[in-house]
Formats: C-alpha cells, sequence, structure tokens
C-alpha cells in the first residue's frame, strides 16, 4: 500500500515590518507498508559461538550538568564455527 503525503506551507513575516515575509514548503509522507524478506537455506549446522564487538565513534562529549549525551556506535556480530 503506498503512503499518503502531504504539502505543509510555512510563511514568517516580520510585524514590526510591514510587507516582510518568507514562505516556504514541505512535503511529508506517511503510512507506507514496510517490506521485509528474509530467505534461509538448508538445516542449521547446530549452536554457534559468536564473536561481537561495539565500537563508540566518539568516546567522549562535553554536557551541562543534567545535560544529555549521544553516543553513536557499531555491533558487529561474526559467526564462528558450529560448536
Amino acid at each position: 500500500m503506498a503512503g499518503t503525503c502531504t504539502a505543509y506551507l510555512n510563511t514568517a513575516s516580520i510585524t514590526e515590518i510591514p510587507g516582510r515575509s518568507a514562505t516556504a514548503s514541505t512535503e511529508v509522507c506517511v503510512g507506507a507498508d514496510v517490506t521485509v524478506t528474509k530467505t534461509a537455506g538448508g538445516p542449521s549446522p547446530g549452536p554457534t559461538r559468536w564473536t561481537i564487538t561495539k565500537a563508540a565513534e566518539d568516546t567522549t562529549v562535553e554536557t551541562t550538568p543534567g545535560g544529555d549525551a549521544v553516543f553513536s556506535y557499531t555491533v558487529k556480530a561474526i559467526p564462528g564455527t558450529p560448536v
């Protein structure tokens, strides 16, 4: 099913300076279905040991007391040999 898109128009003006304004528009699309496909074949070889690593892009950030900090990281899961 396709999503629905709606255009929104925004106009900003300066009340102290009559006639001064700017207009911009954007389009927001929502409601599209997400399709996920998974394929697999053959029997499982049984339990497998995995090597899992996690690495942060930045290891320190500065923030204000009580402030939030966001860290981006990558997780890798590498299958090993069956046990």
